[in-house]
């Protein structure tokens, strides 16, 4: 529905200002093996041991109390689950900067999908077919967000020419690793 994917249009602060950080889950949150079914979301074996969520403790001290950063949700959980539970699942500090997510009309619109009913379930397949550098640069091109940067593990037909923006997570270990963590540290600098 529309209301689980209220945009940036929302942000008070004047969004093209501001500096935005597009958020997958699955690989940099924790493992990418999670799946969603009618008891919840859960962890595939091998990874059933791991916990969801388990290095966003780790994203929210990078980013700290950082100025001027919005967090829109990039990650595949928006269309299933709804924004509100996702921002209900992140750390506090995370939870406020979160603006919206790439699943909403404006983006599908940009992407060529004219009136884009959120509940269709062709829909949700053609988006799937998008890559990720795809549904974040329609976002931002339709938000008018020149300064951001994405935290994913798919790197997948990201042009090169934008590899910058990216901080490429293991889809195992995520924010664990340490080079991650230095590499996602040194492009919140850069971006902020």
């Amino acid at each position: 529905d529309v209301d689980s994917c209220k945009s940036t249009q929302s942000n008070s602060h004047g969004h093209n200002q501001m500096n935005a950080l597009y958020l997958d889950f699955d690989g940099p949150l924790h493992p990418n093996a999670a799946y969603i079914n009618a008891s919840g979301a859960h962890l595939r074996p091998p990874f059933e041991y791991h916990e969801l969520f388990e290095n966003a403790p780790i994203l929210d001290e990078l980013i700290g109390d950082a100025e001027d950063l919005q967090i829109i949700i990039s990650s595949n959980w928006s269309m299933e689950m709804g924004l509100q539970e996702c921002i209900d699942r992140l750390p506090k500090r995370i939870a406020e900067r979160v603006t919206g997510t790439t699943w909403c009309p404006e983006t599908l619109v940009r992407l060529g999908h004219q009136n884009p009913d959120l509940n269709s379930a062709d829909l949700r397949s053609a988006w799937r077919r998008h890559s990720r550098y795809e549904q974040i640069a329609a976002h931002a091109e339709s938000f008018g967000i020149p300064n951001w940067m994405a935290i994913d593990d798919q790197a997948e037909r990201w042009p090169d020419t934008e590899r910058n923006r990216l901080v490429h997570c293991d889809e195992r270990d995520g924010l664990s690793r340490t080079l991650t963590q230095a590499e996602c540290g040194r492009a919140l600098r850069k971006l902020l």
